[in-house]
């Protein structure tokens, strides 16, 4: 009898060492919707608050989709991926109906996931951005 309570003992010091080891990383479905983006192309610009939608690629589940990227319309998306806390714009072309764009980047989701701030290259120019989801 000692010898099973000894290894329930273990058995339960191992769950809990384990999952207090465990990725604190961003619950995916949290990003999913409509984000306000307020962006500036330089420290003195003047700030520019938009609409943005997340949602997740029925393509491919590791990769969500960023619409109205950069303010350049509902059709415009932009393929990013998440890991942890880490929202990764992928290098990537994309075209917004009349003109080619070139862009890529990195972010952070807060531990909340009500924010992600964004630093990301369009065409060269660097922007920086933050999202809020209320």
């Amino acid at each position: 009898m000692k010898k099973v309570f000894k290894l329930i003992i273990f058995v339960a010091f191992i769950a809990i060492v384990q999952s207090s080891c465990q990725d604190e990383s961003t619950n995916p479905e949290t990003l999913i919707g409509t984000w306000t983006c307020t962006e500036a192309e330089s420290p003195n610009s003047v700030p520019n608050p938009y609409f943005v939608y997340i949602e997740k690629s029925e393509i491919d589940s590791s990769v969500y989709l960023i619409g109205n990227y950069s303010n350049l319309g509902a059709a415009t998306a932009v393929k990013a991926k998440l890991n942890g806390n880490t929202f990764t714009i992928l290098s990537q072309q994309f075209t917004d109906g009349s003109a080619m764009f070139t862009t890529q980047g990195e972010g952070t989701v807060s531990n909340n996931t009500r924010r992600i701030d964004l630093s990301y290259l369009l065409d060269g120019d660097e922007v920086n951005a933050v999202l809020t989801k209320k």
